[in-house]
């Protein structure tokens, strides 16, 4: 997993640089700093998704974090890109506290830091079951690091700081924090959930670790469905693209955050399915990779035009520009999910996952709320192909 995830940050930050020089961002004179912040935040990104210590994934967090704000604000004469950074760094910091708060908690009830030996003593306390006493402490950890996790993936309700971020920080900032900021996350999020209860499927008849599972499958069950259709509705109506497509990125982390729910509910019951649930959830982060770039290189790209990132300023593109509308329209159903793209394919992967895991409510949900996602793509496209321009084009 976790050499997967590497390489998956590493080889976007190859695509990422080459996208930089298209797009001329940053300016010449200022390229060095941003390399420097980016590259820092991608060796955060790969110690997050390989520490096997609990303070060390806190310290591989903070390294992708720091960088990541100061991004945010990287064109200093824009006031909107000062405001995002300012955001982004208050609810950064704010949830960093809770999250090494819940860290200590953890440690000092389980007495290491070590994930494989945290994982040793709750397969103790489970096989005794005498770990009720320490129960309320276990929850109110594992709930204060979830937090941290849900800032980085932007769950709901740990989402405020996107829209705005995403809104103020220039469309190549947004793509880097869209993609391997949440491939991170998420790749932290199923280390510490597997690494936790890994050890235990030996003991897969157990009754004492089965409170463990259900207590972790309903809270990444509720935060998944809850994330992904806030996303989708609050979507509605944004007249910014980066705006919608932000939302957009909420709803894909309920998505993605819904197999990782799925392989614990049956980690005990068939650990080779659970296996596969976590193959479909890299499968998609892949797909998503390609999907997102694509939006939001088209953006970059439209705002370089027009100077502009306003839908209305988008207005019967497809004159002027249809090698972009193709691009963009092509990009948005796949992140829809509509065959026979990739983006199909990724989501029937996550789905089946949710089938075999026997968690129907949830696939209900996430079949419901893609259902929801087509109208505000598909307006997307209307807009850029059947509108009359709003503005002479350049």
């Amino acid at each position: 997993l976790g050499v997967f995830l590497r390489t998956l940050i590493v080889g976007f930050s190859a695509f990422f640089v080459i996208f930089l020089w298209l797009t001329g961002f940053p300016k010449p004179r200022e390229a060095t700093d941003f390399l420097v912040l980016y590259l820092g935040a991608v060796v955060g990104m790969c110690v997050m998704v390989s520490a096997e210590h609990l303070l060390l994934a806190f310290l591989g967090m903070e390294m992708a974090s720091l960088p990541s704000y100061i991004l945010a604000g990287f064109d200093r004469q824009n006031r909107q890109s000062g405001e995002a950074a300012m955001k982004f760094a208050v609810f950064g910091a704010a949830s960093a506290g809770v999250m090494l708060y819940g860290i200590s908690l953890l440690g000092g009830t389980l007495g290491t830091f070590s994930i494989p030996t945290m994982a040793d003593r709750l397969m103790l306390f489970a096989d005794s079951g005498n770990y009720y006493g320490q129960a309320i402490l276990l929850v109110l950890g594992s709930l204060m690091v979830l937090v941290g996790l849900a800032f980085k993936v932007s769950a709901v309700p740990f989402h405020f700081w996107l829209p705005d971020v995403f809104e103020g920080a220039a469309a190549e900032v947004a793509t880097f924090l869209s993609i391997v900021s949440k491939a991170a996350a998420l790749g932290l999020l199923t280390r510490l959930a597997f690494g936790l209860l890994g050890h235990g499927t030996l003991e897969a008849t157990n009754a004492g670790i089965l409170p463990m599972v259900t207590f972790l499958v309903a809270t990444l069950s509720i935060l998944s469905a809850v994330t992904c259709t806030y996303g989708n509705l609050a979507a509605y109506g944004q007249t910014n693209i980066k705006r919608l497509l932000g939302y957009s990125t909420i709803a894909h982390a309920g998505y993605m955050i819904m197999p990782i729910a799925a392989a614990i509910a049956v980690l005990f019951r068939d650990p080779s399915l659970s296996r596969w649930a976590l193959a479909t959830l890299l499968f998609y982060l892949v797909v998503y990779l390609f999907m997102n770039f694509a939006a939001f290189a088209s953006v970059a790209f439209l705002r370089n035009r027009f100077r502009s990132e306003s839908l209305d300023d988008f207005a019967g593109l497809v004159r002027t520009s249809p090698g972009v509308v193709v691009c963009l329209s092509l990009a948005l159903f796949s992140l829809v999910g509509l065959p026979p793209l990739a983006g199909f394919a990724g989501k029937f992967a996550i789905f089946s996952s949710l089938v075999f895991s026997q968690l129907w409510a949830l696939f209900v949900i996430a079949a419901i709320n893609t259902v929801l996602s087509l109208f505000y793509y598909v307006r997307v496209v209307k807009i850029m192909v059947l509108d009359s321009p709003s503005r002479d084009s350049m």
